[in-house]
């Protein structure tokens, strides 16, 4: 629960040494911003412009999560 509080951006290698398999689930909260000047603040995109499948592709988690290599 430690981990899950402080935010941390990767899992603790006691975890993420676990073999992904079909007992989990992984789950992408995806959130779009933007910002168009910049003395302005981010506005969030509700719905977003993107396509959840095209923000995880360009993040590089997409062919991860297919692969089944992903340790996030």
């Amino acid at each position: 629960m430690l981990w899950l509080s402080n935010g941390l951006n990767k899992l603790p290698k006691i975890v993420a040494d676990i073999e992904y398999s079909d007992d989990f689930t992984c789950t992408a909260l995806i959130y779009e911003f933007e910002k168009t000047d910049q003395d302005q603040y981010a506005k969030i995109n509700i719905p977003g412009k993107l396509a959840g499948k095209v923000h995880l592709s360009k993040a590089n988690v997409w062919t991860s999560l297919e692969r089944g290599l992903c340790n996030y």
